[in-house]
């Protein structure tokens, strides 16, 4: 076992990134900065918590109007969640090394999972959705890969489900990205993502991989000795 005993998709994505972020958060514990009132990431947030009130009201309300420009989408997606199928919204998923279920805080725990919204997963076919803010164009492929992990996970946790559909909503540009996943790909996922896992959870160097943009939006930038910074530029 390596310095990172378990991870995520957004683990990878920062592994992927600069592995040096590891060091500072699990090593060095440097302290994130507090975000300010109007970042992303607040608002992101919010648009997360009205999406996810609006499907567990229990009865259909007006859509709020920050995702009025999707209003029938989600008026659609209130009807089918309540359609006798099933939902869960922002149900947390954990796996031990070995891929059992375990809890999320288990000594066990290996892959974490965190879903938006989930319709049928516990029958055989089933929807999961996971709302995007900000930027869409460029990000398309890397969302495609983050639905393929979910599908594993769906899959994981409901041996009896056949295919899952992956949906990306797009809630800044009133656009939906979907993919349909089968349960003849599950011994090819679950490879896949082992391999992934095991390089993560194994590692035993974090070294820097500076980059400008990167850098920028770092968490860590101003306390990183391998930061490129503006007055570098």
């Amino acid at each position: 076992m390596g310095i990172i005993k378990s991870w995520s998709f957004s683990a990878k994505q920062n592994f992927d990134a600069c592995p040096y972020k590891f060091y500072h958060k699990l090593v060095l514990k440097t302290p994130r900065p507090p975000e300010p009132e109007d970042s992303p990431l607040k608002r992101g947030t919010t648009l997360h918590k009205l999406a996810e009130d609006f499907i567990k009201s229990p009865d259909l309300q007006s859509v709020p109007k920050e995702l009025s420009n999707m209003e029938k989408e989600f008026e659609s997606l209130y009807i089918d969640a309540h359609s006798g199928a099933g939902y869960k919204v922002e149900e947390p998923w954990a796996f031990t090394s070995e891929w059992e279920p375990t809890g999320w805080y288990s000594d066990d725990v290996w892959v974490r999972m965190a879903l938006d919204l989930q319709i049928g997963t516990e029958s055989t076919k089933g929807r999961i959705i996971d709302y995007k803010t900000g930027k869409k164009d460029g990000n398309e492929l890397k969302h495609m890969i983050q639905g393929e992990f979910y599908a594993l996970g769906a899959m994981l946790k409901n041996p009896n489900l056949q295919e899952v559909k992956t949906e990306f909503w797009y809630l800044d540009h009133n656009k939906i990205t979907a993919k349909l996943w089968n349960r003849k790909q599950f011994k090819k996922l679950k490879s896949r993502w082992n391999a992934i896992g095991i390089a993560i959870t194994t590692t035993e160097e974090l070294n820097p991989k500076p980059a400008k943009y990167k850098c920028r939006y770092c968490e860590y930038s101003s306390a990183c000795e391998f930061a490129i910074k503006k007055e570098d530029l």
